[in-house]
């Protein structure tokens, strides 16, 4: 994970997440990978943790407003293989710098239950990895502000 070049989170920034997640203030210092034993099994092997960039990583997809049961998640819960849609976020993602330049965006659009939150989250989960600040906020609640 040492390709991680997150942006700092003040202090002031990162209390603000108690007012919206109160539930998580008790836990705040305790590895959300690992429970603080250093180590975790992941596909039955054990694999050491490196409990600092996941604490890091809970704070800024809180910070986000990434919900937790986004946190574990990745591309590979989503795509089993390397579709075309995968494939396309990906490369999205790659060269955000220009897409962001250029004003290209994505747009997800579909029924119920398809995957479009979560990809959406996962291309912000990517972005904050590689430190952009970002915001994740569902398209009804974007729509209730300006009701």
């Amino acid at each position: 994970m040492s390709n991680i070049v997150w942006r700092n989170v003040s202090n002031s920034e990162y209390e603000t997440l108690w007012e919206r997640f109160p539930t998580l203030r008790a836990t705040a210092n305790v590895c959300p990978t690992c429970n603080d034993t250093e180590y975790y099994v992941f596909e039955g092997e054990q694999n050491e943790c490196d409990c600092d960039t996941q604490r890091g990583l809970r704070r800024h997809y809180l910070y986000a407003n990434i919900g937790i049961r986004y946190h574990s998640l990745s591309f590979d819960d989503l795509y089993q293989e390397k579709d075309s849609l995968r494939l396309f976020l990906e490369d999205y993602i790659d060269n955000f710098d220009f897409n962001a330049r250029y004003g290209r965006g994505v747009t997800f659009y579909g029924p119920l239950g398809t995957g479009k939150t979560f990809a959406q989250i996962l291309i912000l989960k990517s972005l904050i990895k590689r430190g952009y600040k970002g915001w994740f906020d569902s398209f009804s609640n974007v729509v209730s502000h300006y009701s």
